[in-house]
């Protein structure tokens, strides 16, 4: 089984205390103590540790991503992979994309996962020019 999470573990919606209900908290610039007004736990270290997955797929902003994906995940994961979930749709991040590729070509994580979800139908002319050499 293929598991995802965040890099703080946990998916959340709502603003602090349900201020702001149509606030997503899904991709955050960096693991932060919030208030959602309700959150869903990842135990992703639980599933991974006793095998319940098979391998993790993170989701992680932009810049800096693999390398918070390296400090934050795995570095806790002992068994198993570790690939960082992207959407590669929006031009203006092609460029951070490209380093993403590169740094997963490079060994810095196990893989990516294209997340063609958005509007159902795959369109890999997006993402391979990406790919490195």
């Amino acid at each position: 089984m293929l598991a995802s999470t965040l890099l703080d573990g946990f998916a959340g919606y709502g603003g602090k205390g349900g201020e702001q209900l149509a606030e997503r908290t899904w991709i955050r610039q960096a693991p932060i103590e919030i208030l959602p007004a309700y959150r869903l736990d990842l135990e992703w270290e639980k599933w991974m540790r006793e095998g319940i997955a098979d391998a993790l797929m993170v989701y992680a902003p932009m810049p800096g991503a693999i390398e918070q994906v390296q400090k934050h995940i795995r570095a806790k994961v002992k068994r198993g992979p570790v690939y960082l979930i992207r959407e590669t749709d929006n031009p203006k991040f092609e460029t951070e994309y490209q380093k993403e590729f590169a740094a997963v070509a490079a060994g810095r994580l196990d893989g990516m996962v294209i997340d063609e979800m958005k509007d159902y139908h795959p369109h890999p002319q997006r993402w391979c020019p990406l790919l490195p050499g």
